[in-house]
């Protein structure tokens, strides 16, 4: 099955662009300020971070198809049909499972089996603040941030907790040889693809100005 990734990459070809510098110079003029970054849509088309809806809004709108489009006959849109509304499913070791996404900040339950991780994770690096704290409820999870080629590794254990900036490359792994629980939130909710701004029934989508 064609990843998500693998689909953006030949529509960019077959769109006529030469290069993928030429595809993301059109998204800069496109978006200004707003755009996503250059290393968020090359780990995108390796197939290295999670699928966030404000990327595929900025890719689609260039391309010229639908969002919904991007995702049909991919694996990002199996993974959309066999998960709840409230499971987000990195892999077959980690999910989260969405807890409350209506307040100023999404709250998530993030669980790890034996050998699990996540994928790498960052919000838009433009954005004013983003933070995430992550605590231990069971288990032991390992916090990875990256710089370049350069990662920093945290080891936390039960009922320990750490806050990061997510506007950073990181991901969470399993320390443990057992099942890891961590309760996770993440602040402000607009940076989250899972907010849902009060009395709005659907997920929120950014505006486009």
């Amino acid at each position: 099955m064609e990843t998500v990734g693998e689909k953006i990459r030949r529509l960019i070809r077959e769109k006529g662009y030469k290069s993928l510098k030429d595809f993301y110079d059109e998204l800069v003029q496109t978006f200004e300020q707003s755009h996503i970054d250059r290393s968020t849509l090359t780990r995108l088309l390796k197939n290295k971070v999670v699928v966030r809806e404000r990327t595929l809004i900025q890719i689609a709108l260039i391309l010229g198809v639908k969002t919904s489009f991007l995702r049909e006959g991919t694996d990002a849109e199996v993974s959309a049909i066999k998960a709840p509304e409230t499971v987000f499913t990195y892999n077959e070791k980690a999910a989260a499972r969405i807890l409350d996404r209506n307040l100023p900040f999404v709250t998530e339950q993030l669980t790890l089996r034996a050998g699990g991780r996540t994928s790498d994770l960052q919000d838009p690096p433009q954005a004013a603040e983003s933070l995430k704290w992550i605590f231990v409820l069971i288990g032991k999870v390992r916090v990875v941030i990256k710089d370049g080629d350069v990662e920093e590794k945290k080891t936390l254990h039960r009922s320990q907790r750490l806050a990061l900036d997510a506007r950073q490359v990181h991901y969470f792994e399993n320390a443990a040889r057992s099942t890891t629980l961590c309760l996770i939130v993440h602040y402000p909710a607009a940076n989250n693809t899972f907010y849902l701004p009060p009395q709005i029934s659907d997920p929120v989508r950014p505006l486009v100005r």
